[in-house]
């Protein structure tokens, strides 16, 4: 993400790698709702709509979910298929929880909605991607790679950045 927060984080996590910005990482955009609490938008019809995960439902003046979708995955099978191609094994994308949770939900493994991928702040994942897998999917049907990484929390292995460190 080229937001603050994350750069930030990749920089203490990853001191010693070239840190690479993918702007389509950046969290959701969230319009109108943009700092604002659950409490102060409960009763906000667009607030609802949005929260129900409604595909086409957009806070006002921002993304709409399907338009969040379609950003982060496409951003992130490009990375996928890069790493393929050339080989590369081991990366770490340092991203916001909605991009997070957004990708798990999408190719996770187990299978499971979007709010059972919530993690707590400085914590993640740890990934495990088969290439002839995704590479066969990708031959098929350019959005057919579902459910191709199998999903490991990683809290054990991060460090934690304590929430001074982290704005």
């Amino acid at each position: 993400s080229p937001l603050k927060r994350c750069k930030d984080s990749a920089a203490i996590l990853f001191p010693r790698n070239n840190l690479i910005t993918i702007e389509d990482f950046k969290e959701y955009n969230f319009g109108e709702f943009e700092g604002k609490t659950a409490a102060e938008l409960q009763d906000n019809l667009d607030f609802r709509d949005w929260l129900q995960g409604d595909m086409q439902a957009s806070p006002p003046y921002g993304e709409t979910n399907a338009q969040f979708m379609h950003r982060v995955c496409a951003a992130f099978e490009k990375v996928i298929s890069g790493c393929v191609q050339t080989g590369t094994r081991r990366i770490a994308l340092v991203c916001h929880a909605g991009v997070m949770m957004t990708l798990l939900t999408c190719y996770g493994l187990p299978e499971a909605a979007m709010a059972n991928w919530q993690t707590d702040p400085g914590f993640g994942y740890k990934l495990h991607l088969d290439p002839a897998l995704w590479m066969r999917a990708k031959e098929r049907k350019p959005l057919d790679v579902k459910n191709l990484l199998e999903t490991v929390p990683v809290w054990r292995d991060l460090p934690r950045v304590s929430p001074e460190e982290n704005h």
